[in-house]
Formats: C-alpha cells, structure tokens, sequence
C-alpha cells in the first residue's frame, strides 16, 4: 500500500475525460504541491529529451520535463502539478512499480495519478471512476473496479456530471465536499 495522499482516477477507456479532471483538479488545488502520475499499460517509444527515472523489462518511469507537449504527463505539469511522471507498466507489474516510487518521492506527498488498473493494487484516500453515457457497454474488469470508487462520474457530451471544484485536500487528505 502507499503511504501517500492519493486521488486515483480511472476510467472505463479513452475518451471519458480523465486527463481533463485530473488537470482541473490539479489547477483547483496546484497550492498543495501535488505529484502527478499518469499510468500507461503500453509502451511506447520515448523521446531523446525524456528524463528516464527508471527503466527496466516490467516498467518504465520518466519524468516529464516539459509543459508544452499534448502528452497527458504534460499537461498534468501545465496544469501546475510540482512533478510530473509518466508510467508505462502493464497492469501486472504495477506493485513493483508504485513500490520503486515509493522510494523517491517525499513521504506524505500528495498524489494524483491516473490509472486504468491501479486500483485492483492499492486503495487510495479517493478514488474518481469516469464512465461514459453507455454505462451498459462496461467491460466486466471495469465494471467491479467502478464498484469499488467512492464517486462514479459520467461524461456526456463532452462534459462530466461533476464539479472537479469539489475535489479539495482537505487536513492532508483528499475529499470529495458535498
């Protein structure tokens, strides 16, 4: 388990408007020093200009440097979290890689990662599950990770049926205000 102040948000797929929360509530909330951390399970090529933290077979960690890319690490940076990282880790291997990120990181940092799989691994202070409007086209893998969220948010027309202004830390921890 982590140690950390997580915010996990996952989702059911591309397109459900994950990057965008995570960078609304990064900006709402950037006074905090928040670490953000954008999980892949594919690998893709890296650039000559990433700074490579970590590479191995199981996982691959860099550290986005630079604000001015579409990347989601990049605008996660934009947005005004303090770090950056970009992940690339098949699900499987996640323990190992959050385990090594434990490592460098401050103890007690706030953290907002975005996560297809994570959750199966670890149970943060609070954890965002997007949807899109066909609820009913849900993989089952998904589906019982949406179980577990503490809010379930649906993106329609291009928009969440959520305020992200209701993400806050609140006492070092994440909370949802109501």
């Amino acid at each position: 388990m982590i140690n950390f102040n997580v915010l996990l948000v996952s989702g059911t797929g591309q397109n459900v408007g994950k990057t965008t929360l995570v960078c609304n509530v990064i900006s709402e909330n950037k006074q905090h020093n928040i670490i953000a951390i954008k999980v892949s399970p594919h690998f893709h090529e890296l650039n000559v200009s990433d700074k490579i933290i970590y590479k191995t077979k199981e996982f691959i960690l860099v550290q986005e440097l630079n604000k001015d890319t579409n990347k989601d690490s990049s605008l996660m940076l934009k947005a005004g979290a303090k770090k950056s990282f970009y992940l690339q880790c098949i699900d499987e291997n996640l323990p190992k890689a959050i385990t090594y990120i434990k490592t460098i990181l401050p103890e007690n940092s706030n953290l907002v990662i975005e996560s297809g799989g994570l959750g199966r691994f670890i149970k943060p202070k609070l954890f965002i599950f997007i949807t899109n409007e066909n609820v009913e086209e849900i993989k089952l893998k998904s589906l019982n990770l949406m179980k577990t969220a503490n809010k379930v948010v649906v993106f329609k027309n291009n928009t969440h049926n959520f305020d992200y202004k209701n993400i806050k830390i609140l006492e070092n921890e994440w909370v949802i205000l109501i």
